[in-house]
């Protein structure tokens, strides 16, 4: 019985370094910003009242399609929304905040936080202190 040793192959459909592509020019992203951490705002979704669930997944559906190159535009979009230097405090409702970290020119957005209002506050003031 002849036993043939045979090296494992390759498979060439997935990039060795993940599927991610980093485009230096942005048209190549189609003008749409890069939305991450959205799972902070799945999580508010679901354990959540139903009013709170249902501001929190159009939230996030209005931040994939989001197209900002500017804090400006940002507001013009959230009119309640307050702006301290690349983070946009965004109220769900009167206990709920949604703290964004916005980076205009790579056309990225982070979703720092999301839920009470009082660990939002905590949240800006320990960037306050940071910068």
């Amino acid at each position: 019985m002849l036993v043939a040793s045979l090296k494992p192959i390759r498979k060439w459909s997935v990039p060795l370094y993940g599927t991610y592509m980093l485009a230096l020019v942005r048209a190549l992203c189609e003008g749409e910003m890069r939305l991450m951490g959205t799972d902070r705002l799945h999580a508010i979704a679901t354990g959540a009242d139903p009013a709170v669930a249902s501001a929190a997944a159009c939230l996030c559906a209005e931040l994939a399609a989001a197209r900002w190159s500017n804090p400006e535009e940002a507001r013009a979009d959230f009119p309640k929304a307050v702006t301290r230097g690349s983070k946009l405090e965004i109220p769900l409702d009167d206990e709920n905040r949604v703290v964004l970290l916005v980076n205009y020119r790579l056309a990225t957005i982070l979703v720092e936080f999301a839920g009470p209002v009082g660990a939002a506050t905590a949240i800006l003031r320990k960037t306050r202190k940071n910068a």
